[in-house]
C-alpha cells in the first residue's frame, strides 16, 4: 500500500513539473508583457553600492535612466527632492551608481566608471577612449611607459575610431592587437 502512494505521488510530481516547464519558457506575445525582461535584452552591467538593502552588479534593459535604476534596486529611498538632471541620465555599461541616504536627507547619488580590471571580469567591453594609465596597466602585456604611450597618443592624436586604431602607437603590432581584441 506504501509503495502504492509513493508510485501515484511520484507521477503526480513528474506531471506538475513538466506542466510548469513548458508553461514557464515565458509569455506568449498574446498574453502581453512580462514583468521581467528576458536576458538577451539586458545590455547594461552596473555596480549598484551603498546603503542600500543588496548592493550588486545588476543587469539592466538598454536605456535605463538612474531614476529607474534605483527604484528597482532601492525602492525604500525617495527621489523627490533629488537633483532630476542625474536622475534622468542613462546608464551606461559599466557605471558604479552609488547611493547614500541619512534619515529626513535627499539622498546622495554619485555616479562613475567601473575600473578596467572590473569590467574585464564582468565581460564587459572597452572603450579605448575613456581608460586612463591605470587602466591600460591592469591589461595583460600594457606596461607603465605603453600606458603612458597610449594615452598620450590619445591626448596628442584625438580620439581612437576603434581599438584597432591603437596600432598607431608605437609598441603595439599585430600580436599585442590580438591579444587585446577580447577586450574591446
Amino acid at each position: 500500500m506504501e509503495r502504492q502512494r509513493r508510485l501515484v505521488l511520484l507521477v503526480m510530481m513528474s506531471f506538475a513539473a513538466i506542466v510548469f516547464v513548458l508553461k514557464g519558457r515565458g509569455p506568449s506575445l498574446s498574453e502581453g508583457t512580462a514583468a521581467f525582461f528576458h536576458e538577451e535584452q539586458a545590455c547594461l552591467t552596473v555596480r549598484i553600492s551603498g546603503n542600500i538593502a543588496k548592493p550588486g552588479v545588476y543587469t539592466f534593459p538598454c536605456d535605463t535612466d538612474v531614476s529607474t535604476a534605483i527604484k528597482l534596486t532601492a525602492p525604500d529611498f525617495s527621489l523627490e527632492r533629488n537633483d532630476h538632471t542625474l536622475l534622468s541620465r542613462v546608464l551606461q555599461n559599466g557605471d558604479v551608481l552609488d547611493i547614500d541616504s541619512e534619515s529626513n536627507q535627499p539622498i546622495d547619488i554619485t555616479l562613475e566608471k567601473m575600473q578596467a580590471r572590473e569590467m574585464v571580469v564582468l565581460g564587459i567591453r572597452l572603450d579605448p577612449n575613456s581608460l586612463g594609465i591605470d587602466d591600460w596597466e591592469s591589461l595583460p602585456g600594457i606596461g607603465p611607459s605603453l600606458a603612458c604611450e597610449i594615452v598620450r597618443d590619445r591626448q596628442n592624436n584625438g580620439d581612437f575610431g576603434s581599438y584597432k586604431d591603437l596600432q598607431r602607437v608605437p609598441g603595439i603590432g599585430e600580436n599585442k592587437m590580438r591579444d587585446l581584441a577580447k577586450y574591446f
